[in-house]
């Protein structure tokens, strides 16, 4: 049957297109040309309207065609349109986003948010100084001995604990051998009572002191558990650090050239190992040196390129689990390929008239020693900044790479291994084992009712709210064999970031955020491709640390799978470019009995008709690329499904429309706003028969 809620796939839909409206509005409003956005914004608005009828949603649809019919007659204008078009698209716009808003939604399920905003990139003007540095450093080793503090009170109180035991202990000696000198007569009752009494207040001395012991050993351990956390962070420096430095080095730089450059940074702060911070230290001061020397023009020849009087110089550092990467990045002049020529020729490096690409140019520049400064100055002209960066990347082991486009700007890439890193992490465990996952890669956590993870063609999935995810518990990649059965209400999953999209990944329980010290996996390791890193735990084994990337990839090839292993039960294909339309005709139709695959466009369409023989297709008419009278035309064609019959399934309610969709082959042609579930299937189970 129907979905219980029918704007379910519409809401995910409708917010796409939405900000897909608004984007091309913006482009309108700054002045681009109308034929550059319109044909976008017309087919955003087709899509909008279409969707909007399938759910009965007249007002949104009535909106949305109403920017068709306001911004239909410039779809091959020029110039760009005028400031009470725009207002008028501005105000459709609103109205679209006020009347989606309207729709009831459903009450929200219980979410335990665990994601991390990314940063924002940043100008940085001015960073720490030396003293805030050392002083963040003083705050740290603070706090390690606050932790050593508070340990070895406790440590103390352990100590009058176990004098407690002693005490107890030489009582209840004494009172074993009253006990035994004691003779059993009536005279010696009131002896024996008293022994019994104090045996049992003796018993409860124990039990207390035991439990005060026990109580401190647990404090101790966690305490030392923090003490190691701390001592290892020591060994880390924050790359915040660096910022001052470089932006002091720009501005020097180009001070002394006459130039004028600003500084810009971007990603997060991380802490790495004090040798790689030094190697860092020396080949970014070399980068932007080297930037603004060679890559800024002065103010006169970038006023005549028609770029702004100052250039930039922007760094920015992203980590995985294991690598480091830097890529600092100019909007200068690009790398002067006649020049480098002329430099190499002057060493022999290159024949004097052989032509030089910038391809060519990069690979001498790379070969170390060369310069285009004809005199040296204290800040280049030497040819030693980039040998100083390749040196630096050959000690750690890394790799250094350059892209450069004439007049545009020049970038130089710097990827470096680290042995010993923080990240922040969220903490999951799954079939007793626990395991690390790094935060920027989570979406969000959910927890939600066991019945929302349902079987599928491929594999499982879990439907949450909106959203239709694919889905696989921590426990198949972390232990061979079946999950053990446990029969549980709710499930608690993990919203990965995947290269096709978000994945849900099923764990038994959280514990927590944190910042982790991490390790990369040794390199004779043989471990899965999931597993990159570990970090070290106080007194206990250490912590897998999973890249979130990959699994979701095993999350969608175990889908794959499953879907290859499906058994084919009257097959149909649903082709159309509205998210709302594909899904709720998919739903209507497998809960029919049918098997249903599903195409985004008319190509996509006659590819997946290429490959697998359907019973049927159900198509829509307007959609980017060849539109659904050309695929039927297409099909009645082909000799090998000329048979197939075909239903067209759109917004567009003219009969000249009807008639063509007639013409062309289709075998019905049903209307979205008129849209009437029943009559769709005995439709399609008479011309299935």
């Amino acid at each position: 049957m129907a979905p219980k809620d029918p704007y379910r796939y519409f809401r995910v839909e409708a917010r796409e297109l939405l900000e897909g409206l608004q984007r091309g509005l913006d482009v309108l409003a700054g002045g681009g040309a109308a034929a550059s956005a319109v044909p976008g914004l017309l087919r955003v608005a087709h899509t909008l309207k279409g969707a909007a009828r399938v759910v009965k949603l007249t007002a949104v649809s009535d909106l949305a065609h109403q920017l068709e019919e306001l911004i239909e007659p410039d779809r091959a204008a020029n110039a760009p349109l005028s400031a009470e078009k725009i207002a008028d698209l501005r105000n459709l716009v609103q109205a679209t986003g006020s009347a989606l808003e309207a729709i009831d939604r459903p009450a929200p399920s219980p979410v335990a948010p665990a994601s991390a905003p990314a940063a924002p990139a940043a100008t940085v003007a001015a960073g720490p100084t030396l003293l805030d540095t050392i002083r963040l450093q003083v705050t740290e080793v603070d706090a390690v001995l606050a932790g050593v503090t508070e340990t070895a009170a406790e440590l103390a109180a352990l100590r009058a604990d176990f004098r407690s035991f002693e005490q107890n202990t030489r009582q209840a000696r004494l009172l074993q051998a009253l006990a035994g000198r004691q003779r059993v007569a009536s005279a010696a009752y009131e002896a024996a009572v008293r022994i019994q009494t104090d045996a049992g207040d003796l018993a409860t001395g124990f039990e207390s002191a035991r439990q005060r012991a026990l109580s401190r050993v647990e404090r101790l351990t966690r305490n030392l558990r923090n003490l190691h956390e701390e001592t290892g962070r020591l060994r880390l420096i924050p790359t915040e650090a660096l910022w001052h430095f470089l932006d002091r080095a720009v501005r020097d730089a180009a001070q002394t050239l006459g130039k004028r450059a600003r500084l810009e940074t971007s990603g997060r702060t991380l802490r790495i190992d004090t040798p790689v911070f030094a190697a860092l230290q020396e080949a970014l001061l070399h980068l932007v040196r080297n930037a603004v020397a060679h890559g800024i023009e002065p103010e006169a020849a970038r006023r005549a390129a028609g770029k702004p009087p100052e250039g930039f110089i922007r760094v920015h550092l992203s980590h995985g689990i294991s690598r480091l990467t830097v890529r600092c990045e100019d909007d200068g002049a690009g790398i002067n390929v006649p020049e480098v020529h002329r430099a190499a020729a002057a060493k022999g490096w290159a024949a004097a008239g052989a032509p030089v690409d910038m391809a060519g140019a990069i690979r001498l520049v790379q070969l170390g020693g060369l310069t285009t400064t004809s005199n040296a100055t204290e800040i280049s002209g030497r040819g030693v900044g980039l040998d100083a960066v390749r040196n630096a990347a050959a000690r750690l082991g890394g790799e250094f790479s350059i892209t450069s486009t004439a007049g545009k700007g020049t970038t130089m890439t710097l990827v470096i291994p680290v042995t010993l890193s923080t990240l922040e992490v969220l903490t999951a465990e799954s079939a007793g084992q626990q395991v690390m996952l790094p935060l920027e890669s989570i979406v969000r956590v959910v927890r939600a009712e066991a019945a929302a993870v349902r079987p599928s063609a491929r594999g499982e999935e879990l439907r949450h709210g909106r959203e239709v995810l694919p889905y696989a518990s921590l426990h198949r990649f972390l232990a061979a064999g079946e999950m053990p059965f446990a029969s549980r209400r709710f499930v608690t999953a993990i919203i990965i970031r995947g290269e096709n999209g978000p994945a849900a990944l099923g764990v038994d329980r959280l514990l927590g955020v944190s910042e982790a010290v991490v390790r990369p996996l040794p390199v004779l390791a043989d471990t899965a491709a999931h597993v990159t890193g570990v970090s070290p735990q106080a007194g206990g084994a250490p912590r897998l640390v999973l890249d979130a990337r990959a699994l979701a990839s095993a999350i969608d090839a175990a889908g794959a799978e499953a879907a290859a292993a499906a058994e084919t039960r009257a097959p149909i294909l649903v082709t159309d470019d509205s998210l709302t339309t594909r899904m709720l005709e998919k739903s209507i139709l497998e809960s029919a009995g049918y098997s249903v695959d599903t195409a985004v466009s008319g190509e996509d369409a006659l590819e997946k008709l290429r490959q697998k023989r359907y019973s049927l297709l159900l198509c829509d008419v307007e959609m980017p690329g060849m539109d659904g009278f050309g695929v039927i035309e297409h099909i009645r064609r082909d000799p090998l499904l000329r048979t197939l019959p075909a239903i067209m399934v759109t917004s567009r309610e003219s009969r000249e429309d009807r008639q063509r969709g007639l013409a062309v082959g289709a075998n019905d042609y049903v209307v979205k706003g008129d849209f009437d579930q029943r009559r769709l299937l005995q439709r399609i189970r008479e011309l299935l028969a």
